[in-house]
C-alpha cells in the first residue's frame, strides 16, 4: 500500500483515512462534494494518490467547481477561497505548501466544523489585495477540497487539518485503470489499448497519461509498442523483447509454430521473423539459466 506510513502516522494521531480502489466509488466520493444529497455535502475533501489516475479530472470537468492549480501560496489560497467564498473551490497540487503554518493556518479556518461562522483574516498589510479589493476579512461559506499526488510530512499542525477533512487515499490497480480507460476510448485506437492491456502485468502503477502517450507516438508514425516494452521491461540484456520472446517460449499451452507465431505477433505486432530471432537469444538466456540452477542444485 503506498503511502503506508503516513496513513499509519494519520491513523495514530485519530485522523480516519478511507482507501478507494475503484472508479465508482471514487466518484461517489466526489460527487458528495460537488453535488450532495438533499442539500448535506462534504464540506472539506482531502484525496491523495498517485500521478496519472484521473484524480484532476472529476473536478475540472465539473459545472459548479472552482478548479485551480499551479503555484499555489497562502495569500493565493485567501484569495481564492474570498473570490468563491460560497462556492465548491477545488485546490490541485499544494502538496508543497500545505505544512506551511500560514496555510495551515488558513485551512483550520476555512475547513472548521460547526455551525459557527467561519471567519477567515488576513492580518499581514498586503498592496495586493488592497488593490484587488479583497478585504482583510471575510466569512467563508463554502467547500474546499484538495488534490495531492502524495501526502506531505504529517505534523501535529497539518494532522489538525486532516482531521477536519474527509481523507481519501486513491489507489487503483491496474486492472482498474484500464478497465476505467475502456470507459471512453476511442475505438480509432483499440490497438493501443488492447496492447497495454494485455502487458499490464508488467507495469507497477498504470497511468492513463501512458495511454495518451502511445496515440501520440502512433500519430506522428513513431513505434509506439518498442516505446512502450522499453518503458516496461527490466530486462538484464536490456532488450525489452526478450521477456515477451521467454514468456512464449515456457508456454506450455501453446504448441511450438504457428501458436507462438500468433502469440508473439499479437503482444508486439511484429513479424515471424522477428520472433525467431528473439526466440533464438531467450533460448540461449535459459541455457545459461538452467546451468545456474543445476550448479546451484550441486
Amino acid at each position: 500500500m503506498p503511502y503506508r506510513d503516513d496513513l499509519l502516522t494519520l491513523r495514530n494521531r485519530g485522523v480516519d483515512v478511507e482507501y478507494v480502489t475503484t472508479y465508482p466509488d471514487f466518484e461517489n466520493a466526489c460527487r458528495d462534494f460537488f453535488q450532495g444529497h438533499v442539500g448535506h455535502f462534504t464540506r472539506f475533501l482531502m484525496i491523495c494518490g498517485r500521478a496519472g489516475t484521473g484524480k484532476s479530472y472529476q473536478f475540472q470537468e465539473t459545472h459548479g467547481v472552482n478548479y485551480y492549480a499551479g503555484d499555489a501560496s497562502a495569500i493565493g489560497i485567501y484569495e481564492q477561497a474570498y473570490l468563491h467564498r460560497a462556492e465548491a473551490l477545488c485546490l490541485d497540487d499544494i502538496e508543497d505548501i500545505l505544512g506551511q503554518r500560514a496555510v495551515t493556518g488558513l485551512f483550520k479556518t476555512l475547513a472548521a466544523t460547526g455551525d459557527k461562522p467561519r471567519t477567515v483574516t488576513w492580518t499581514k498589510q498586503n498592496r495586493v489585495l488592497a488593490a484587488k479589493g479583497i478585504p482583510d476579512r471575510f466569512v467563508f461559506e463554502g467547500r474546499i477540497c484538495i488534490i495531492c499526488n502524495e501526502f506531505p510530512g504529517v505534523s501535529k499542525s497539518s494532522a489538525a487539518v486532516y482531521d477536519r477533512a474527509e481523507v481519501i487515499t486513491f489507489d487503483p490497480p491496474n486492472p482498474e485503470v484500464h478497465r476505467h480507460v475502456g470507459t471512453f476510448w476511442s475505438e480509432q485506437h483499440r490497438d493501443v489499448y488492447d496492447f497495454i492491456g494485455g502487458l499490464i502485468q508488467r507495469v507497477d502503477a498504470l497511468s492513463i497519461r501512458l495511454y495518451e502517450k502511445a496515440v501520440e507516438k502512433k500519430l506522428r508514425g513513431r513505434d509506439w509498442r518498442q516505446w512502450l516494452m522499453a518503458r516496461w521491461e527490466r530486462v538484464e540484456s536490456g532488450d525489452p523483447l526478450l521477456a515477451i520472446a521467454r514468456e512464449i517460449l515456457l508456454d506450455k499451452q501453446l504448441k511450438p509454430g504457428e501458436p507462438k507465431e500468433s502469440a508473439w505477433i499479437k503482444k508486439t505486432g511484429m513479424s515471424r521473423a522477428a520472433y525467431y530471432i528473439h526466440q533464438r537469444k531467450a533460448q540461449r538466456i535459459l541455457g545459461v539459466e538452467r546451468g545456474r540452477w543445476a550448479t546451484a542444485a550441486e
